[in-house]
């Protein structure tokens, strides 16, 4: 505990990246659950962009339903 899990766009991260990444996310789980380093795991999913709307979207709106969500997108409620 605890387990991020990261869906995004498809990108090529270099290894750099994904260490920055990986630490910064770290660092910041520390902080806030007040746990230690070996009990965070952190996972990459690449969905592509045309897919976003009919796999992503869905568990966003249930999301804030639950009120689980602690970050909107600006994109989802436009129309």
């Amino acid at each position: 505990m605890p387990h991020l899990h990261i869906q995004h766009f498809p990108r090529d991260l270099t290894a750099a990246e994904t260490e920055r990444l990986s630490s910064a996310l770290t660092a910041a789980l520390l902080d806030t659950f007040d746990t230690t380093h070996g009990a965070v795991s952190i996972s990459l999913e690449s969905v592509p962009k045309p897919e976003w709307n009919d796999t992503v979207l869905p568990s966003i709106v249930a999301r804030h339903e639950q009120q689980q969500l602690i970050k909107e997108p600006a994109y989802w409620r436009k129309g």
